[in-house]
């Protein structure tokens, strides 16, 4: 199945939540035929938006590029983003029609906030006070008055 051993070149979420479903023998066997049905198409328009993605990256080292011409790149890159996002979006629409109920309510709780992840999925320490703290891990303004004992050397 391509470079990627049957799994997609980026992360789709509901096959990362799946394990956690509960699937039935019969639901599992779906779900794998229809990630199967799709893994080609996925890897095959992955590959050509990085080499989209690439053509614009060394266009932009290329001396005497212009204006017009990278924009045709950058257009040609969008349109291949487009085409895989639209290939992802219908392998996960098929998906979910193998999914209870029950089991699409908790794979949404599960994307909305993934083990290991902040609230709202941000990533580790990123919270309502930002990144390592509410200055968002910048320091702030340094302490007024005298060091504490022993602080001076």
């Amino acid at each position: 199945m391509g470079q990627h051993g049957g799994h997609p070149p980026f992360d789709i979420p509901l096959l990362r939540v799946a394990r956690d479903l509960d699937l039935s023998d019969d639901q599992a066997t779906k779900l794998h035929a229809v990630c199967k049905a799709h893994m080609d198409a996925l890897e095959t328009k992955g590959l050509a938006f990085h080499q989209a993605q690439r053509a614009i990256h060394e266009a932009i080292q290329a001396p005497g590029i212009s204006a017009r011409d990278l924009a045709a790149l950058v257009s040609a890159a969008s349109a291949r983003e487009g085409e895989l996002v639209e290939e992802a979006r219908a392998m996960t629409a098929e998906g979910w029609q193998v999914l209870t109920a029950a089991q699409r309510d908790k794979a949404k709780a599960l994307m909305s906030n993934p083990p290991g992840m902040g609230p709202g999925g941000q990533g580790p320490g990123h919270g309502p006070h930002g990144f390592h703290g509410p200055q968002g891990g910048q320091q702030g303004p340094p302490p007024q008055g005298p060091p504490p004992d022993g602080a001076e050397d």
